[in-house]
This record gives C-alpha cells, structure tokens and sequence, in this order.
C-alpha cells in the first residue's frame, strides 16, 4: 500500500523538538495496521539526527551542501530543506524559443545516398462533389476488398491488384471517376509557419427565409392583434390604390373576416401543401397524409375543413365543418389561447369544445392541456390539494327528472360593487345565489342585494319565473334559509285559513324545503362544487377589480350560460361522433 507523504509543522524548533513522541506514536499507528513509516524529514539537524538512529530514512542534512543539492519534492515542487521554501528554475526557460522540431532527418553530408521515389495514395469516400458513386469504379479496383472478400493464398500471391495497385496508379493517369487532392501552401495549414499578423476571422451564415406571416407571428401573440393589424395593412393599400373611395371608418366585421381567412390560408399552406394541390387538381390525397382520415375538403374560399356526416344537421356550418389547424403552427396556440382567455379561463375539456365549435386542431387536446399548463393566471389559482374519501351519492341525484325539479340553493361570498356615477363613492356588498339541478347539474345564477328572507325570497320567485316551478328546496342552515322557509310556511298557513281553491293550488304547487343536517358542508357538495367552478372563471377575470352592478351582472350571466354549457363527457377525435 502507497501512502502519500504528510507535511507538518511547529511554530519554533523548541516546540518540535518537545513533540519528538508525535513520531513514535504514528509508527506505532501504522505498524498496527501492518504498514511500516520509512521517513521523516526536517529542517532541523537535531531531529533528523534522532530520527536516523531510530531507523528511519533521511535526507543528509550538512550545511555544507548547496541548496541546489540539497531538495525534497513537495506536490512535485522542489523544496530546499534547510531554507523551507519552495523554489522553481526558469533558467532553461528561454532556451524554448530556439527549440526546433525536424520533420526529415537526413545526412546533408552524404549526397552519393539515391533513394526511391515512394508515392502514398489515399482514396476516400469525399471528392469534390463528395459522391461515394465516383471515387472508385464499383470499389472492383480496390485491393483491401480481396482479404474481406475471402481469397485463397495461391490466388492472392498471383494477384497482381494486391500487390502494385490498380493499373491506374501504375500509368500514373486518374480515372475520370476520381479527382486529384489539389496541392496545399504549408504555410497556410501549418500553425508553426503561420504569420503573426495573420488574422482568422470566423463568419457564421443562415440561410433565414422568414416571410412576413412567420415575422408577425414572432412579434404578436393575440389573435385578434393580428387580425387587426392585417385589416389596417389591407386597409392602407387599399386606400393608395383607390385615393377618390378612401376607408376611414373603424374596422368592420367583413374586414376582419376577411384577414382571418388570410390567416387560415397561410397556416394550411405552409403545413398542407401537398394536400391543398391535390385536392385543387382533383386528385385524392397521398394515402400517407396525416389528414386522411378527417376527410378534408376545399371551401369556396380556398381553405381546408373538416369533413364528416352531419351534412343535414341544423348546425351552422363552422360547426359541421370546422377549420383545420395544424399541430405545429404557432397560430394555432395563439388561437386555442384566445379562447382560454376569452370564455373565463376554460379547463382544457371545456376549452377544446369551445374551440371544436370553429376550428379543428390536429392533436387539440394535447394543445389545450399545453395552454392551461402555461397559463400564469390559472397556475395561481390552481394549487396541489388534498382528497379524501367521499360519500354515496343521495338519493335525491339519481333517478331521472324534470330539470330544477329537486332543486339546491346556497349563498356564495359576498361581492363588492361600486357606484359607476361616483368615482371615490362607498362600495355596495351583495351576493349570487346559486340555483342548482341536483339531476342534470344545470344552474341559475342570481344577484341579491342582502341577506334578508325577503331578498331570497325575491330571488326565488325570478327563479321560477325563468325557470318554472320546483317541488324539493334542499339548502344548508343559514339563518336566512330558515327564514324564509317559515315565511313561506306562514304564508301557506295564511291561504290555507281565508281561501280553501287557492290553498288547493298551493298545495298541489307547493314547495318541500328540507335542510342539510348542521355544520357538514359536505352534505352540500354539489352546490359547493359548483360555486367552485362560479369563483374559477371570475376571480381569473375580475381580479381586484370593482365592477358596477351592470358589469357584475353580465359576468355572472356569461359564467351560467358557459356552465350550462359545458360538456358532460370526454370529447371525441372522431369527426363522425356528434359533438353537441
């Protein structure tokens, strides 16, 4: 075993001298371990003279000796022992200016010596036009094919390719198959013969073809930016080439409708150019196209849509037959993300159904999942929790039904509205109560202005308004639940004392109100999930902002049209499967 030297020291020689047993304790140390310490050495005189009578190898130690003479290796480094510092020798250092490397040894003295003119052929597989095909006639003239082709000795002896080469070599005439190496300036590839003065230059070049479409989308990524931005472009040439009917009103509808189908047509050519002439010329698409199986087929405008079988469907005709998008195109995430944002921050379920409406991405769902994964709002919002084990489902959710006839109300947080007239005025708390189908999940979404009976029970008379008439009320126990079902109860009481016909009615229209048992929200999980999905789409829209009563009231209107109309299962890939 090896074991790298060990450097030490005291502050004074007293003190290493008075520490001479640190050198018998690590003998006896290694020599328990079956390894025995060989040497010691010092600049002290005193120590290394104990240190050689008890065995150990040292250096001589004579004051007598040079310095130069007298040195250890620390790290490699000479250390000379007696001034205990470390040196280095840069005398032959100068010496590597004349140092001279001969690539030809030869006595210049002899001239009488001849020598034969050997000549060195190497072929390989890159000529000037770097063709395999036209470095070797069909590789027959290439001896190292003999030994891996399997030749016997007699027949490799008598083989004269073997031995001399092929027959060009030997006329000194190249076939025209094969290009001689031009022949190289040293002075230009060696790097000992280069010019001090010589510079290098490194240019790096980029054949960048990038057309105005590519350039704008690196520059916007809002889709109704670029749409305007190509609407005032037309615009402006237009307007240069007809001075006498200039456009300056504001952007009309059939101007952006126009520029979106620009924008359509270029996606589908850079990505479906062969499918686009195809199907221009009449001919079928490669059976090999991606976009076979969607059916594809050119508009009168000129763009690919998706086909299908529901020709004869009241649909409009975006939605039987959407715009296909590609899977690579940035146009395509700028619009699936514009959808995100337009309709409240969708999951991608919702999001690609909203999306399916109008247009048709290749692989949509996976680009939904990317825009909400990328999404900073939504990742705010959307934190790691915990789940637990839930219960059964109640009885009441079950069995087939009218829509809102078993019905469940709840009071979500308050909301803060302001004064449009007033700019600092107090700001105004109100509420939404919520409306759920216990069967079907649909909701109707109202506002009220407190928490008083008499606001709930306005709230539910617009509800079945709208709505119709519902015979079970399930809710939690707040105190304004109890009390309006009490003021309903009183009410029913007094039609039933003075009318005996309308107390009938009320009767067969009435209402049975039942409560979830005190202090267990989970028993109210439908309601409770559902003002889940209410809060996901205003707080990414809202934010701290203040809306006016209008405002609030429109927001809490498109939030329950866009839950009433989200899909209840997976969507399909499939454009023959019906979507709506």
């Amino acid at each position: 075993m090896y074991v790298d030297d060990c450097i030490t020291g005291q502050d004074t020689r007293e003190e290493a001298r008075e520490d001479i047993f640190m050198s018998r304790h690590a003998k006896n140390v290694m020599k328990e371990a079956g390894m025995e310490m060989r040497k010691w050495i010092s600049n002290d005189t005193v120590l290394m003279a104990h240190w050689a009578a008890e065995g150990f190898d040292t250096h001589p130690m004579d004051a007598s000796i040079r310095l130069a003479t007298n040195k250890t290796k620390v790290l490699g480094i000479p250390l000379p022992i007696l001034d205990d510092c470390l040196t280095l020798d840069t005398k032959e250092l100068p010496q590597l200016d004349h140092l001279r490397i001969p690539r030809l040894v030869l006595d210049s003295t002899n001239d009488e010596v001849s020598f034969d003119l050997i000549e060195i052929h190497i072929f390989c597989d890159a000529s000037k036009l770097a063709y395999w095909s036209s470095s070797l006639r069909e590789r027959q003239d290439n001896p190292s094919d003999f030994l891996s082709r399997g030749f016997s000795v007699d027949t490799l002896i008598s083989n004269n390719k073997w031995w001399s080469g092929p027959a060009f070599l030997r006329t000194n005439e190249l076939p025209e198959t094969v290009s001689a190496c031009p022949e190289l300036n040293e002075v230009d590839y060696l790097p000992e013969q280069k010019s001090k003065d010589s510079k290098e230059h490194t240019v790096l070049t980029l054949n960048f073809n990038q057309t105005f479409f590519d350039h704008l989308l690196s520059r916007i990524n809002r889709f109704l930016t670029i749409v305007r931005v190509l609407s005032f472009l037309y615009r402006f040439l237009f307007n240069i080439r007809n001075p006498t009917n200039k456009k300056m009103r504001p952007l009309t509808s059939d101007e952006m409708e126009e520029e979106e189908i620009y924008l359509m047509k270029q996606v589908q050519l850079s990505s479906f150019y062969t499918e686009i002439r195809a199907m221009q010329n009449g001919s079928d698409i490669c059976n090999k196209s991606k976009i076979l199986n969607l059916s594809p087929f050119l508009d009168d405008k000129g763009i690919i849509r998706v086909g299908g079988r529901l020709k004869h469907s009241r649909l409009l005709y975006s939605s039987k037959y959407p715009i296909l998008l590609p899977v690579k195109s940035k146009l395509t995430e700028i619009i699936v993300k514009y959808y995100h944002e337009k309709y409240f921050h969708l999951g991608p379920q919702h999001l690609l159904y909203q999306v399916r409406l109008k247009y048709w991405p290749i692989h949509g769902r996976n680009i939904c999942r990317k825009v909400v994964h990328n999404c900073v709002i939504c990742f705010k919002f959307n934190p790691k929790i915990c789940f637990e084990k839930v219960g059964d489902v109640p009885k009441q959710r079950i069995p087939p039904d009218k829509v809102f006839n078993s019905t469940g109300i709840y009071l979500c947080r308050p909301f803060f509205i302001k004064n449009k007239y007033q700019r600092k005025g107090p700001e105004i708390k109100v509420y939404v109560c919520i409306f759920i189908c216990l069967v079907t999940k649909a909701i109707h979404l109202e506002i009220i202005s407190d928490l008083t009976s008499q606001a709930l029970i306005a709230a539910w008379k617009r509800f079945i308004s709208r709505r119709g008439k519902c015979h079970k009320i399930f809710s939690d126990n707040g105190t304004n639940m109890i009390g309006a079902n009490r003021e309903i109860k009183a009410l029913s009481k007094l039609v039933r004392d003075r009318e005996e016909c309308l107390f009938a009615f009320f009767v067969e229209e009435g209402i049975e109100w039942s409560f979830i048992p005190p202090r267990n929200p989970n028993w109210g999980g439908l309601w409770e999930a559902n003002i889940k999905s209410l809060k996901y789409h205003f707080k990414r829209v809202a934010g701290n902002s203040k809306f006016s009563y209008e405002e609030l009231l429109t927001s809490i209107t498109q939030i329950e049209a866009l839950l009433n109309f989200r899909p209840l299962t997976p969507l399909s890939s499939d454009v023959d499967d019906w979507r709506f």
